[in-house]
This record gives structure tokens, C-alpha cells and sequence, in this order.
């Protein structure tokens, strides 16, 4: 294989994001949320999707794209949805219904400092509750109440975002990048652990923020296809 060069990123720090991520859920124990003691809202998913477990700009895009709203009452007849368990205005856990039955996997939701993570429990049998080993992590960063960064723990890797605000209140940086840390080969996906990078912009006007790519690399672009042409 030709040798690829690798645009500049930081691993140590998205390294750094995953192990700290994984401690977080390796520390968590799982605690009793009362639905009484609960402001209860809904939201309509997609495909077993969770769109309550993000909130930054990417993923007001998918919502309002799919024209997926949080609601007070669920719609009659409705089979794919999440529900939203929020103590004094934070949310504090999730659960997901798909074809009308509730899913086994669920999300609690802990916070520190400036950091929310959704921890993935699940429960097979409706009675025993344990943490869910190949579920996702998502993480989002706030500053006030603008989220800064989001990631998500998928397995061995880290799909991490990052919104940078500028001058102009109507755009803000974005950049994205698909990373395995712990992996060192140049193949199977990835080259020495880097899947994909995408920067670019976001504008913020209109219904649904849209994003515009002015740069990047991609291991499926790089590498994939050239060598499937072959």
C-alpha cells in the first residue's frame, strides 16, 4: 500500500476524550429515576435513533430536517419514540420504543462541570438493570448554553465535533473528526486510526442551520475507492 499522508491532528486530546469518556462509565452507577418526580416529554425517532442524546448544531440539523420535535403528550398511535425524564430542567434519562415495545438499552445522564454524558444502561429481562458494554457514549461540552463540543465513544472510536462561534452571530466554525485511538493500521477503515476529517462552516440563519465543507480528509476517499478502481 502507497504511503498516505495524514493531515495534522491532535491525538493525545481525542485520546485523552475516550479514556476519560469510558472512566466516566466504568465509575457510573445506575440510580432509580421516578417518573412522578419527573417532567416527562417525547420525542418521535427514527431507525432505533436517539436524537435527545445530542444537542449541538449537527444534530439540530437532523431534527429539523426530519421535522422531529420534543412534545409534552405522545401522538396517538405512535411506535418509534424516545422519552425524555428531566429532573429541576436537566435531563436525567432516556428511553427509546421501537414498534411500540420498549427497547432493553437505555441512557442515564450524569453531569460534571461543564460536561453531560449519556451512559448507556439496559435491562433484558425488565427487572435486572446493568450497563450496557457495546453501547454508545455521547458527550457534549457546553459554554453557557452554547455547545462548543460533542463526541460520540462508538466502540473503539471517537466522532467528535467541534463549533467555534465567530464575529458574525449568524456562523460558526465546525470541525468533525472520525478517530480510532487505539489503533496503529493502515487499512480495515482507517489509516493509522484516522477515518475521516471535515472542516468547514455552519450558517445559522434560516429554519435548519446548513453546513458548508471547505476542507478535509477521508480515509474512504484517500484510499477506498482509488484502490477499488484499481
Amino acid at each position: 500500500m502507497a504511503e498516505i499522508n495524514l493531515p495534522d491532528f491532535d491525538r493525545e486530546y481525542l485520546k485523552k476524550l475516550y479514556d476519560d469518556a469510558k472512566a466516566k462509565w466504568e465509575e457510573a452507577e445506575y440510580r432509580e429515576i421516578k417518573p412522578e418526580e419527573c417532567d416527562i416529554s417525547y420525542m418521535r425517532s427514527m431507525h432505533r435513533a436517539q436524537y435527545a442524546m445530542q444537542c449541538g448544531l449537527s444534530n439540530i440539523y437532523k431534527l429539523r430536517t426530519y421535522k422531529i420535535k420534543e412534545q409534552p403528550t405522545l401522538r396517538k398511535n405512535s411506535k418509534n419514540y424516545s422519552v425524555l425524564y428531566r429532573k429541576d430542567g436537566k435531563l436525567v434519562q432516556t428511553e427509546l420504543y421501537s414498534d411500540g415495545k420498549k427497547y432493553f438499552e437505555f441512557f442515564q445522564i450524569f453531569y460534571v462541570d461543564n460536561k453531560r454524558y449519556c451512559l448507556p444502561f439496559c435491562c433484558f429481562d425488565g427487572k435486572t438493570v446493568q450497563k450496557h458494554s457495546i453501547g454508545n457514549i455521547y458527550v457534549t461540552v457546553f459554554d453557557g448554553d452554547l455547545v462548543t463540543e460533542e463526541y460520540e465513544i462508538a466502540g473503539n472510536a471517537i466522532i467528535y465535533e467541534r463549533y467555534t462561534r465567530t464575529s458574525d452571530k449568524n456562523k460558526a466554525d465546525y470541525y468533525c473528526i472520525h478517530y480510532l485511538p487505539y489503533c496503529d493500521d493502515v487499512d480495515g477503515g482507517c489509516a493509522k486510526g484516522l477515518r475521516a476529517i471535515y472542516e468547514g462552516y455552519v450558517t445559522l440563519e434560516g429554519e435548519r442551520p446548513e453546513f458548508h465543507r471547505t476542507g478535509g480528509w477521508s480515509w474512504y476517499e484517500e484510499y477506498f475507492i482509488p484502490t477499488y478502481k484499481k
